[in-house]
């Protein structure tokens, strides 16, 4: 009986890592259009389309992060060796216009190689909320530092 239901398991798996993938990859170009809408903000005449499109942004990325959440809780965590300071560094550049936008300024310290065993996505996922959530929150002109340590 065990046989039989292998082959719905597997495309169960396999529909909840495209779920988390799928959710991820959008997440990540929303960021950047929504960064360049808020750039294109200084104009007057477009003010009222770009708030528009900037609320509809925020919809799907809450929409989302609902569905990687529910992939997440039903996925496997596939960890692996990941040099943290690459991810941060992709990561950073990223987010690179949405900070000068707001005149933030980005470091790093400790940049050298610094391994670490984790989920590659999860990682990416909560280092990108960090980063967003550091320039969203902050004040224009101000820093964010990152150290990163092991």
């Amino acid at each position: 009986m065990g046989k039989i239901f292998l082959p719905i398991e597997e495309n169960i798996q396999d529909m909840e890592q495209f779920i988390f993938n799928a959710g991820h990859e959008l997440k990540t170009p929303l960021s950047v259009i929504k960064s360049h809408l808020q750039l294109a903000l200084a104009k007057k005449q477009y003010q009222k389309p770009i708030d528009e499109s900037v609320k509809e942004i925020d919809k799907m990325n809450t929409l989302l992060d609902a569905l990687v959440n529910i992939s997440v809780i039903h996925q496997e965590t596939q960890k692996e060796t990941i040099d943290i300071s690459q991810e941060v560094e992709y990561i950073i550049s990223q987010y690179n216009q949405h900070a000068k936008k707001n005149k933030i300024i980005v470091t790093v310290e400790n940049i050298d190689s610094c391994n670490v065993i984790a989920n590659r996505e999860h990682l990416h996922m909560l280092v990108s909320n960090l980063l967003s959530n550091a320039i969203k929150y902050n004040k224009p002109g101000g820093k964010i530092h990152i150290t990163i340590a092991s």
